[in-house]
């Protein structure tokens, strides 16, 4: 599963952290080989010096499920979602295989503003992180076929 989102960043950092325990719950309810596992970019590490962007591509052309982070309407998370909904299209699929979220807790209106082309896309709004986990969960078994 691919992380897309803002980085150097406390609220960012925090959807990951709750991200990251929803998976290791997630895995050991459900007993799942392989498990569920977050990955970013900027936490890769495969011992190799690598150009960033291609990483990211391959990364995401490579995982299951894009978890795109909306709050603080990042422009990367936002190419890297058109990126996944184009291979969608290109592969001829009804969907891309995305799940977005957004921090309406943020106080900046800014930071909570969605873009036109994502707008009227479904995405788990959330005011904090616990609340964040329980809708991530409920979608993540959803989406994985864990529960109906």
């Amino acid at each position: 599963m691919f992380v897309s989102m803002k980085f150097e960043n406390d609220v960012s950092e925090g959807h990951y952290r709750t991200i990251e325990r929803i998976c290791k719950e997630i895995t050991a309810a459900y007993k799942l080989k392989p498990e569920l596992k977050p990955q970013r970019v900027d936490w890769f590490d495969d011992g190799t010096s690598y150009v960033i962007t291609e990483k990211i591509v391959e990364m995401i052309c490579d995982c299951g499920l894009l978890l795109g982070d909306l709050t603080f309407c990042n422009p990367n998370v936002y190419h890297e979602i058109g990126f996944i909904m184009g291979k969608a299209k290109a592969e001829k699929k009804d969907t891309a295989d995305i799940l977005l979220f957004l921090d309406k807790s943020v106080p900046d209106e800014n930071n909570k503003f969605v873009g036109f082309n994502l707008r009227n896309m479904k995405y788990i709004s959330f005011s904090n992180n616990e609340e964040f986990g329980e809708r991530l969960s409920i979608n993540l078994k959803r989406f994985y076929h864990l529960e109906n």
